[in-house]
């Protein structure tokens, strides 16, 4: 049962960024105070979802969500949910996280200039959207939060304000105002289809049909591709990533690792709670017509980036391509659909948030050494950067799946599930796509790194002194953060592995979340209220 002195605390993760946004605004004119505030808010946030975690885990096995309507005394359907599971818990944390890291690592990092320019208020604003996004229980609000994190991103993309920024800038705000229209449109339809917009009632809804009416109609089906061309457009799945690698390179880096570890995962997020639930459920004619779909976009995402990497020069570029490689494997576990797989997804998914953060953020710093991140016209950094060095060597193994770090037991468990439920084409494009990650990264490291040392900044000029070496302790506090929490969850793989797979099963199998939400007795009193209400003003 929902804790009724608790539940109100579920509202907070995205309150809090919203308050603290506007403060960062009226204290716009100090730039040290809104360092302060950004530090001192991400911390809070992540402390305080950390505990909201804590007591989640303190309930009985197969817990419900906690749950918090929004609309006062208005239940789920008809009110506002924002629901706190294992899985978008995890995540809420997993984004306060990232943010603090974004906090520091702007201090050395991002131009003084491109800082003042509203990076902070926009940072909170950010968190706001990609937190509401995480948390929301109905269609209608997930749009709003997706909309909250992209009028954040138009404005965070800008503030360079280059010519080369701005030409990539109005592609990216063109392609999301395109899947923005159709999502909302997609939204009105499921409506009309369903009168609910509720993940709960949709789930509710869907399996209602499937089991009495011999399936669902054939429009509801039609709508949920529109829905899935949009979540994988935000996703950057073939073949509708086109805009992602020419974009995020052109932002500052800590504006592109927030956009590669957050953005993107939005999209896969939703896929992974509303497609084994509403869209394609095992075994239903929505999941024939639409798995084989997803799963061939799935393949041809992870084989095609992961080669596209390898014969990438920028390290930015490189690790984009890896990114968008890896979307294929989230989408390839929820393809899947056991409970393992969406576990494994889960895993990998949250892992791989931290691990690319604090890669490109170390490409960020790797450029303050460097001068450039082309591969071409620098190497041996390790000697001018050994600690670099380390962060940048963890981090890849991290992402390539190397044991005992995280991402191996994510890829691991997708191999596992893959084979054993007979997805075998999905199974070696994930065993392919290890491989040449591995081999991606470690070119990666090899050239930048390794090597003799060369490039202009790194090098002394002939009869000259090499310049002083950049100071980048608060960078390095942000990439050692990320990479602190990502190391844990490698560490500690049990713990991790049971909030995941506790995640994936009320997934897979919603009836618990459905209960809890949707709370029979609860709808058919608000219901018949309704009705009295609309005979007594007639």
């Amino acid at each position: 049962m929902n804790d009724p002195n608790l539940t109100p605390l579920v509202a907070l993760p995205v309150v809090v960024p919203m308050l603290l946004g506007i403060l960062s605004v009226l204290l716009r004119g100090s730039l040290g105070v809104q360092r302060a505030l950004s530090v001192g808010g991400m911390a809070v946030l992540v402390v305080m979802n950390a505990f909201l975690l804590v007591k989640l885990g303190s309930l009985e096995s197969g817990a419900p969500p906690l749950l918090y309507s929004v609309a006062g005394s208005w239940p789920a359907p008809f009110g506002i949910a924002i629901m706190f599971d294992w899985l978008s818990g995890l995540l809420v944390t997993i984004t306060s996280v990232i943010g603090l890291a974004a906090s520091f690592h702007t201090m050395d990092v991002m131009p003084e200039r491109n800082e003042r320019s509203w990076f902070h208020p926009l940072l909170f604003l950010l968190i706001m959207g990609v937190s509401f996004s995480f948390l929301t229980g109905d269609l209608f609000n997930l749009f709003v939060g997706f909309e909250i994190m992209l009028m954040a991103s138009y404005a965070m993309m800008c503030l360079d304000g280059s010519k080369r920024v701005l030409a990539q800038a109005y592609k990216y705000v063109i392609i999301n105002l395109i899947g923005s229209s159709v999502f909302v449109l997609a939204a009105g339809m499921i409506y009309g289809v369903t009168g609910t917009l509720n993940f709960a009632d949709l789930a509710r809804w869907v399996s209602e049909m499937n089991t009495t009416e011999g399936g669902v109609p054939t429009a509801f089906i039609a709508v949920s591709t529109m829905l899935l061309f949009v979540f994988t457009l935000k996703a950057a799945v073939f073949p509708l990533w086109f805009w992602l690698p020419d974009s995020y390179p052109t932002m500052p880096t800590t504006v592109s690792a927030l956009f590669a570890a957050l953005l993107s995962k939005v999209g896969v997020y939703a896929v992974i709670r509303l497609y084994p639930t509403v869209f394609g459920p095992m075994g239903t004619p929505s999941a024939e017509a639409l798995s084989p779909i997803l799963a061939g976009m799935a393949a041809v995402t992870m084989i095609l980036a992961i080669v596209m990497a390898i014969g990438a020069h920028s390290v930015r570029r490189v690790l984009l391509l890896v990114l968008m490689s890896h979307v294929g494997y989230l989408i390839a576990g929820v393809v899947i659909g056991s409970i393992d797989s969406i576990g494994s997804v889960s895993y990998y998914m949250m892992q791989e948030m931290l691990v690319m953060a604090c890669l490109l953020m170390a490409t960020g710093m790797l450029e303050r050494h460097a001068g450039t991140d082309d591969l071409r016209e620098f190497g041996g950094a390790v000697q001018r950067a050994p600690a670099l060095g380390v962060v940048f060597f963890i981090a890849s193994l991290a992402v390539a799946g190397i044991p005992p770090l995280a991402g191996f037991y994510g890829k691991a468990g997708l191999m596992r599930e893959a084979f054993s439920t007979g997805n075998t084409l999905l199974g070696l494009c994930i065993v392919v796509t290890a491989a040449l990650t591995f081999i991606a990264m470690g070119r990666v490291w090899c050239a930048a790194f390794w090597g003799e040392l060369r490039g202009a900044w790194l090098v002394a000029p002939e009869g000259g002194t090499l310049g002083t070496a950049p100071r980048l302790g608060y960078a390095f506090a942000g990439v050692w953060i990320l990479l602190a929490f990502a190391i844990g969850a490698g560490l500690l793989p049990g713990p991790a592995a049971r909030a995941t797979n506790a995640a994936a099963e009320l997934i897979v199998e919603p009836a618990p979340m459905i209960d809890t939400i949707l709370g029979t007795r609860a709808i058919t009193e608000t219901a018949e209220a309704v009705a009295g209400d609309s005979e007594s003003a007639s």
